[in-house]
Protein backbone atom coordinates (compact mmCIF):
# COMPACT_ATOMS: atom_id res chain seq x y z
CA UNK A 1 0.00 0.00 0.00
CA UNK A 2 1.58 3.34 -0.98
CA UNK A 3 0.73 6.70 0.79
CA UNK A 4 -2.48 8.82 0.08
CA UNK A 5 -0.25 11.22 -1.83
CA UNK A 6 1.44 9.28 -3.98
CA UNK A 7 -1.64 7.44 -4.74
CA UNK A 8 -3.39 11.28 -5.09
CA UNK A 9 -0.39 11.93 -7.39
CA UNK A 10 -0.74 8.52 -9.92
CA UNK A 11 -4.30 9.94 -10.30
CA UNK A 12 -2.96 13.28 -11.03
CA UNK A 13 -0.11 11.48 -13.22
CA UNK A 14 -2.64 9.55 -15.16
CA UNK A 15 -5.14 13.05 -15.73
CA UNK A 16 -2.55 14.67 -16.97
CA UNK A 17 -1.41 11.99 -19.24
CA UNK A 18 -4.90 12.00 -21.23
CA UNK A 19 -5.18 15.77 -20.65
CA UNK A 20 -1.82 16.58 -22.67
CA UNK A 21 -2.69 14.19 -25.82
CA UNK A 22 -4.40 16.93 -27.60
CA UNK A 23 -1.27 19.28 -27.22
CA UNK A 24 1.36 20.53 -27.72
CA UNK A 25 3.10 19.17 -25.11
CA UNK A 26 2.38 15.47 -25.88
CA UNK A 27 5.30 14.54 -27.74
CA UNK A 28 7.44 15.29 -24.99
CA UNK A 29 4.94 14.08 -22.05
CA UNK A 30 4.57 10.77 -23.90
CA UNK A 31 8.30 10.35 -24.31
CA UNK A 32 8.90 11.00 -20.39
CA UNK A 33 6.07 8.88 -19.61
CA UNK A 34 7.56 6.32 -21.64
CA UNK A 35 11.42 6.64 -20.00
CA UNK A 36 9.08 6.86 -16.52
CA UNK A 37 7.13 3.69 -17.13
CA UNK A 38 9.81 2.02 -18.64
CA UNK A 39 11.85 2.24 -15.21
CA UNK A 40 14.83 2.16 -17.39
CA UNK A 41 14.79 -0.76 -19.64
CA UNK A 42 14.44 0.05 -22.98
CA UNK A 43 12.17 -2.82 -24.06
CA UNK A 44 9.58 -1.54 -21.47
CA UNK A 45 10.13 2.08 -22.51
CA UNK A 46 9.63 1.46 -26.22
CA UNK A 47 6.40 -0.96 -25.30
CA UNK A 48 5.12 2.30 -23.27
CA UNK A 49 5.34 4.34 -26.02
CA UNK A 50 3.91 2.06 -27.85
CA UNK A 51 0.46 1.77 -25.86
CA UNK A 52 0.74 5.44 -24.97
CA UNK A 53 0.75 6.61 -28.68
CA UNK A 54 -2.22 3.55 -29.05
CA UNK A 55 -4.50 5.44 -25.72
CA UNK A 56 -3.90 8.54 -27.81
CA UNK A 57 -5.22 7.45 -31.35
CA UNK A 58 -8.18 5.63 -29.60
CA UNK A 59 -9.28 9.35 -28.21
CA UNK A 60 -8.71 10.59 -31.40
CA UNK A 61 -11.13 8.02 -32.75
CA UNK A 62 -13.49 8.51 -30.10
CA UNK A 63 -16.31 10.78 -31.72
CA UNK A 64 -17.55 13.83 -29.24
CA UNK A 65 -20.27 11.94 -27.21
CA UNK A 66 -17.41 9.32 -26.52
CA UNK A 67 -14.74 10.99 -25.60
CA UNK A 68 -15.15 11.76 -22.18
CA UNK A 69 -15.59 8.14 -21.28
CA UNK A 70 -13.15 6.94 -23.08
CA UNK A 71 -10.62 9.91 -21.78
CA UNK A 72 -11.76 8.97 -18.17
CA UNK A 73 -11.58 4.85 -19.18
CA UNK A 74 -7.55 5.82 -20.22
CA UNK A 75 -6.97 8.00 -17.59
CA UNK A 76 -8.23 5.48 -14.82
CA UNK A 77 -6.20 2.80 -16.80
CA UNK A 78 -2.75 4.66 -16.43
CA UNK A 79 -3.36 5.84 -12.91
CA UNK A 80 -3.25 2.17 -12.06
CA UNK A 81 0.24 1.78 -14.24
CA UNK A 82 1.37 4.51 -12.38
CA UNK A 83 -0.10 3.44 -8.88
CA UNK A 84 2.11 0.32 -9.73
CA UNK A 85 5.38 2.52 -10.46
CA UNK A 86 4.79 3.99 -7.47
CA UNK A 87 4.68 1.11 -5.30
CA UNK A 88 7.39 -0.57 -6.58
CA UNK A 89 10.01 2.73 -7.00
CA UNK A 90 8.58 5.96 -4.67
CA UNK A 91 11.58 7.53 -5.37
CA UNK A 92 9.99 7.68 -8.95
CA UNK A 93 7.84 10.21 -7.54
CA UNK A 94 10.06 13.34 -8.34
CA UNK A 95 9.76 12.53 -11.88
CA UNK A 96 6.26 11.94 -12.38
CA UNK A 97 5.30 15.47 -10.31
CA UNK A 98 7.75 16.82 -13.13
CA UNK A 99 5.43 14.95 -15.92
CA UNK A 100 2.29 16.50 -14.44
CA UNK A 101 3.94 19.83 -14.28
CA UNK A 102 4.55 20.01 -18.03
CA UNK A 103 1.12 19.55 -18.82
CA UNK A 104 -1.31 23.07 -17.95
CA UNK A 105 -4.20 22.12 -15.82
CA UNK A 106 -6.67 23.56 -18.29
CA UNK A 107 -5.77 20.49 -20.57
CA UNK A 108 -4.49 23.54 -23.18
CA UNK A 109 -1.05 23.29 -24.46
CA UNK A 110 1.88 23.99 -22.48
CA UNK A 111 2.82 27.67 -22.41
CA UNK A 112 6.69 28.70 -23.10
CA UNK A 113 6.87 31.41 -24.91
CA UNK A 114 10.29 32.97 -26.05
CA UNK A 115 9.92 36.48 -27.27
CA UNK A 116 12.74 38.00 -29.28
CA UNK A 117 12.39 41.98 -29.64
CA UNK A 118 15.55 44.00 -31.24
CA UNK A 119 15.46 47.82 -30.97
CA UNK A 120 17.39 50.32 -32.46
CA UNK A 121 17.33 54.28 -31.64
CA UNK A 122 19.24 56.93 -33.46
CA UNK A 123 20.17 60.55 -33.71
CA UNK A 124 18.55 61.43 -29.92
CA UNK A 125 15.53 59.09 -30.42
CA UNK A 126 13.06 57.72 -27.83
CA UNK A 127 12.13 54.29 -27.17
CA UNK A 128 9.25 52.94 -24.91
CA UNK A 129 9.45 49.24 -25.30
CA UNK A 130 7.05 46.80 -23.88
CA UNK A 131 5.86 43.40 -24.55
CA UNK A 132 3.28 42.89 -22.05
CA UNK A 133 2.04 44.72 -19.10
CA UNK A 134 1.90 48.44 -18.59
CA UNK A 135 4.07 51.11 -19.08
CA UNK A 136 3.67 54.61 -18.25
CA UNK A 137 5.79 57.25 -19.71
CA UNK A 138 6.16 60.83 -17.86
CA UNK A 139 7.95 63.43 -19.76
CA UNK A 140 11.21 64.59 -18.08
CA UNK A 141 12.18 67.86 -17.94
CA UNK A 142 12.82 69.76 -21.18
CA UNK A 143 16.91 70.05 -22.64
CA UNK A 144 17.36 73.90 -22.59
CA UNK A 145 19.51 74.49 -25.51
Amino acid sequence: MIPEALGQLAAAGGTALIGAMATDAWHSVRTGFAELLGRGDQGRTQEADRRLENAAAALARADDAERATVGRWEAEQWAGELHALLAERPDAAERLRELVALVPADGGPAARQTFVQHNTAQAGGTQNILQSGTINVHPGPQNAG
